[in-house]
């Protein structure tokens, strides 16, 4: 999987229910053993750290629309949390989690959110990732008992998994590596997907929404480097998208459901003569059918919170430079660096939605320059 503990502490999710005022974990470590004397570790993980506490940090009037950085870091403080609680588990004995009878040995958390946890493991001599949906008694209060909750659980992943398939040999998405989506942890049953391991960074981690050159107006080597990894982050996500389309999926138009900054990952293919920087998206969960009536369309990027990113990287370097609405960069070797880059203008300077209906139009112009 293409990952880091960062980027997978930032996933999206489904937003939780609001919790009720004071709850409490109130869940029972009745430990559940396999037939071979595996513990269910993740019950045993899910007692240690209830999410209820970070949701209440945002407030007892939490309604599931939280400001999405404020959401970010409560997630990484329930991540951290996580974390440790797994750290400890691992140091009392070796964490199992049995698919097609095979044993996958857990390594370590990648990432997580209140309702997946992503983590390392090895399969048969080989690094996989496991976004496995840890659930519990108390997660849905809008789920009477565990089993509804389970089933729920189960619903999403055998869903999300489905789609995946259909993304199957696309270049721009993780990839599976098995079809089945669900794992046995100390004899009880847990929605997980098994995915290829990718080690690599986020985009949060990659590009910085302050600009190029830190502090300091950004040489134009810098200049040059950073211009060429957003134009290949943006190429990339781009051409995901167009692989979905061309599988029946897409983003919604308004950008909500993403592509998400954490769901961008970057990492180095050593084929070829030199290294070069990929993208690969990790999350289909948030794809929906794509309208028969429909054309390839941009506007998801443009709209979501990725496209915001870029947007603020593009605004800071651009304020550097001496560029605003009204002026023009006066370093005639730095305007000339800005004018090649042209074919990104659309996402740059917001374009208005009805300019980027022509989704493939504007990825063919950025594969040309």
């Amino acid at each position: 999987m293409l990952c880091t503990q960062r980027s997978w502490s930032l996933a999206s999710s489904h937003r939780v229910s609001k919790p009720a005022p004071n709850a409490a974990n109130t869940q029972k470590a009745t430990v559940r053993y396999d037939p071979q004397g595996a513990t269910d570790w993740l019950l045993l993980l899910n007692c240690a750290v209830s999410y209820r506490p970070f949701l209440q940090k945002m407030g007892l009037d939490f309604d599931g629309q939280a400001d999405a950085f404020d959401d970010n870091a409560m997630v990484i403080e329930y991540f951290e949390a996580m974390q440790n609680a797994l750290g400890k588990l691992r140091a009392s004995g070796p964490l199992i989690v049995l698919m097609d009878h095979v044993q996958v040995s857990v390594e370590k958390l990648l990432g997580c959110n209140f309702e997946k946890l992503i983590l390392l493991g090895m399969f048969l001599g080989r690094k996989i990732a496991l976004k496995l949906r840890h659930v519990r008694d108390d997660d849905w209060d809008l789920l009477p008992t565990k089993a509804d909750a389970l089933q729920t659980m189960q619903l999403r992943c055998d869903a999300e998994s489905a789609k995946l398939h259909r993304l199957r040999g696309s270049a721009h998405w993780v990839q599976p590596i098995a079809c089945n989506t669900t794992v046995l942890v100390g004899g009880a049953n847990y929605p997980c997907m098994c995915l290829e391991f990718v080690a690599g960074r986020d985009l949060s981690e990659a590009i910085s929404k302050d600009g190029s050159g830190g502090n300091r107006r950004p040489s134009a080597a810098m200049l040059v480097q950073d211009f060429n990894l957003v134009k290949t982050v943006v190429v990339g996500i781009a051409s995901a998208m167009w692989e979905a389309h061309r599988a029946g999926l897409c983003f919604d138009k308004s950008g909500n459901s993403g592509p998400m900054i954490s769901d961008v990952m970057l990492y180095t293919s050593a084929e070829g003569q030199y290294p070069r920087t990929g993208i690969k998206l990790v999350d289909c969960e948030h794809l929906i059918e794509v309208d028969p009536d429909s054309r390839f369309s941009l506007q998801p990027l443009a709209h979501s919170s990725t496209g915001l990113w870029l947007r603020s990287w593009w605004r800071s370097t651009a304020h550097k430079l001496g560029i605003g609405p009204s002026r023009r960069c006066r370093d005639a070797v730095c305007a000339n660096i800005v004018s090649k880059y042209a074919c990104l203008d659309w996402l740059m300077q917001d374009w208005p939605s009805e300019r980027l209906v022509d989704g493939y139009s504007l990825l063919q112009s950025m594969l040309k320059e």
